[in-house]
Order: structure tokens, then C-alpha cells, then sequence
């Protein structure tokens, strides 16, 4: 799977009959794919990709801007996104919806500044792996097959996959392009 967008804060789900695959417990995403914005309102949802206990990894390189990462157990608006940005920061957000906004998990609310990882690549145009591993509520994160944090959160059971590109200022001055490849769903019991 190849996929590019400058989503400024956007959230794109991988979903289409076309081009997905399963082989051996791991699902992949060809090249037909349907790339769709997930916060501002697009409620596709496909009944059969919808994960409850899995692993999810995708490479990914931000090109400009400030973080890449991915969507998780998302339902059309509420959602679980986990991103990390060119500066070696990252964040674990439940989202709720547009009206509701969201929740940060990691860091949490008594922190001041988002936490750092040296498994994170720094700088623009180096690539990552990003990877989130969901059983029941227990959410372990992972950059570069390194596991850099975990929490407990039971907030939402199941749902699709997705990338996500994020500024962190007003789009319009931080514009961000990150391009996602390579991903893979893996369904755990």
C-alpha cells in the first residue's frame, strides 16, 4: 500500500474490498484503496474490517510538518490515534468527536510536555514504523519494533484502521504531508 496526503490534522481509513488481503492472520492493503477522512464527518465503516484484538503497523516518513501516525478502534468519529512527530515526540489521543474533543491518554493530563522516545527517527524525510498492539483494554505502543509505552484504556472495544497526518499549529500555517506505506493488520485471539 502506498498512500500520500497532506491531511493537515485529518484522519484517512483504509478500507475497500479491492486489493485487501489475509494470508496467514495478517491483513494487507494493496494498491486499490479508498482513502477516506474519518474526523470531518465520512462515515465509511466496513463491517469485515473491523478489528477488536490486533496488531496494526505501517512505515511511514513525514515529509513536512509535524506528526504521522496511526488510527485505531475508530467508529466514524470516536477513535484512538497514536502519532509521533519529526521532533521525537509523541501522543496517544482518544478522540470523541468534533463537538466533544478529545482526550490526551499519553501524555497525561498532569504533563506538561509530550513524552520523547530515542526509537523515534527525528527529522523530516526519515522513515518510521509505527505500531499499536490492542487486547481487550491493554494498548502497547511501538516505534520501530521498540515498545515505547502502554496504558490501559477501555473507552472503545473495536473498530477500523487508519493513518493520520497532524499539525500542531493551525493547518494553514504548518501545513503537514506524510506518506504511509507498508501496512499490516495482524488479528490476535
Amino acid at each position: 500500500m502506498s498512500l500520500h496526503q497532506g491531511l493537515d490534522a485529518s484522519v484517512g481509513v483504509v478500507t475497500g474490498a479491492n486489493g485487501v488481503t489475509t494470508a496467514n492472520g495478517v491483513t494487507t492493503v494493496g494498491s486499490d484503496i479508498t482513502f477516506h477522512d474519518c474526523i470531518k464527518g465520512d462515515n465509511a465503516q466496513i463491517a469485515n474490517y473491523n478489528y477488536v484484538n490486533f496488531a496494526y503497523a505501517v512505515d511511514m516518513t513525514i515529509n513536512q510538518g509535524d506528526c504521522g501516525g496511526v488510527v485505531f478502534r475508530a467508529t466514524s468519529q470516536p477513535m484512538y490515534y497514536f502519532v509521533i512527530c519529526e521532533d521525537g515526540t509523541y501522543r496517544l489521543v482518544r478522540y470523541k468527536s468534533d463537538t466533544d474533543g478529545s482526550v490526551t491518554l499519553i501524555p497525561d493530563s498532569g504533563s506538561s510536555a509530550a513524552p520523547t522516545s530515542a526509537a523515534i527517527h527525528t527529522g523530516i524525510t526519515v522513515s518510521n514504523t509505527i505500531a499499536v498492539e490492542a487486547r481487550g483494554a491493554h494498548i502497547d505502543l511501538y516505534v520501530n519494533q521498540t515498545k515505547i509505552d502502554s496504558i490501559d484504556d477501555p473507552s472503545y472495544s473495536s473498530g477500523y484502521v487508519g493513518v493520520v497526518a497532524k499539525s500542531l499549529q493551525p493547518a494553514a500555517s504548518d501545513p503537514t504531508d506524510v506518506t504511509f506505506t507498508n501496512a499490516r493488520v495482524w488479528t490476535l485471539s
